[in-house]
């Protein structure tokens, strides 16, 4: 067991961890104020630590402006890439490449017009960067390439849906979940409630098969994370309605189990 604290002069905040291959632990956030030397106006910052906790790296990288780092995944071939939301034109998704030793090789924003963020990200079982991405009122899920992060080879369109959370099966299905404030293109499991409702969306690794599921009850409901384990699909988020057992607290966490098939 180990813990390690990253800091700076003003503020630092944390916002996802990647497990590399090697046992690595990969972390995102944000800083600012001074850090290692730097002057950070709200930089994204990439550290990676061994599984023993010694530091390997942390590297801010930065930009004009308040940027906010969301997402962080190491990928196979010792990559990182670092998803979030930079200041420019109001604010746009954006993400950029390191190597295994911390090194920038790519960064790129991705501007539809509007207020854009990278809400998370994954490695397909075939090499590509999966990115969640939410542009204004709309979510999707973006194929990229990982040798020009400029190039998209496919995206699935999931409608008016805050999707902030996505996993991927050892057979490269893909699973993603936030919260719908309508019902998500494709093939519906169960209907969609009467308020704001948290949703799975399962599809195939080429992004093909959507079909949709529903957690809801008849308040706000909201999907966290998501893992796939064992055959089957695990659901974490939180409600202030009822989603099966009886109501604890303004806001409960609540712990759901799909059948990945279906």
């Amino acid at each position: 067991v180990w813990q390690q604290t990253l800091g700076a002069a003003e503020y630092a905040s944390g916002a996802a961890v990647s497990i590399a291959d090697n046992g690595d632990v990969v972390l995102a956030g944000t800083v600012r104020g001074k850090f290692d030397g730097a002057d950070a106006d709200g930089d994204m910052l990439v550290a990676r630590f061994d599984s023993r906790g010694n530091e390997q790296f942390a590297k801010l990288v930065r930009a004009v402006g308040n940027d906010v780092a969301t997402s962080v995944v190491a990928a196979a071939d010792g990559s990182i890439y670092l998803g979030g939301e930079s200041s420019t034109n109001g604010g746009d998704a954006f993400i950029a490449k390191l190597d295994a030793s911390g090194r920038l090789l790519e960064r790129h924003a991705y501007d539809t017009g509007g207020n854009e963020r990278i809400s998370a990200l994954a490695m397909s079982n075939d090499g590509k960067l999966l990115a969640l991405t939410r542009e204004g009122e709309q979510s999707s899920l973006r194929f990229l390439d990982t040798t020009n992060l400029s190039a998209e080879t496919g995206r699935v369109d999931l409608g008016t849906s805050d999707a902030r959370a996505i996993a991927v099966d050892a057979s490269g299905n893909i699973a993603v979940g936030g919260r719908a404030n309508a019902a998500i293109p494709g093939a519906q499991v169960n209907a969609v409630g009467a308020a704001s409702d948290g949703f799975v969306a399962r599809m195939a690794a080429d992004g093909s098969g959507l079909s949709v599921t529903y957690l809801a009850s008849d308040a706000t409901d909201q999907v966290d994370s998501l893992t796939f384990s064992g055959g089957e699909l695990y659901v974490g988020g939180r409600t202030n309605g009822v989603l099966g057992d009886a109501k604890s607290g303004a806001v409960d966490g609540f712990v759901a189990r799909l059948d990945a098939a279906t």
